[in-house]
């Protein structure tokens, strides 16, 4: 932060929510550098990288997290409609593998007391 600029809390705190993410998903922090002089020129100049198989909507999350200008940021309402999608996709995907587990049991149920697979293969 410039001594020019206005201390923004909320702002600061999407910022520190992204660097949170980003370590959950990654292992490691976007930035890191023992220097404080080097760390805040890569804060500055350096992009972030993700692990490929992430998915695109919780890259741009985090991306929005951690744009550099905080006039430009991801508000505080936009983040929650984030956090929101992703909790209910992940509680949906939890929900159809179980179903899909239960599916695959009662199948293998069936045919083992049939001796053959409920479609007639052998």
């Amino acid at each position: 932060m410039r001594k020019d600029q206005e201390y923004e809390g909320f702002l600061s705190d999407i910022w520190a929510c992204g660097i949170t993410l980003y370590y959950f998903l990654h292992g490691k922090v976007p930035f890191y550098e023992l220097n404080l002089v080097k760390l805040r020129a890569k804060i500055k100049n350096d992009t972030i990288s993700f692990k490929e198989q992430l998915p695109e909507a919780l890259k741009d999350c985090i991306s929005k997290c951690l744009e550099k200008d905080p006039k430009k940021r991801i508000k505080l309402q936009e983040l929650m409609v984030f956090i929101c999608f992703f909790i209910y996709f992940f509680h949906y995907f939890i929900i159809v593998r179980k179903f899909l587990f239960i599916c695959m049991l009662i199948w293998s149920f069936i045919a083992f007391f049939i001796k053959e697979s409920p479609l007639g293969d052998k």
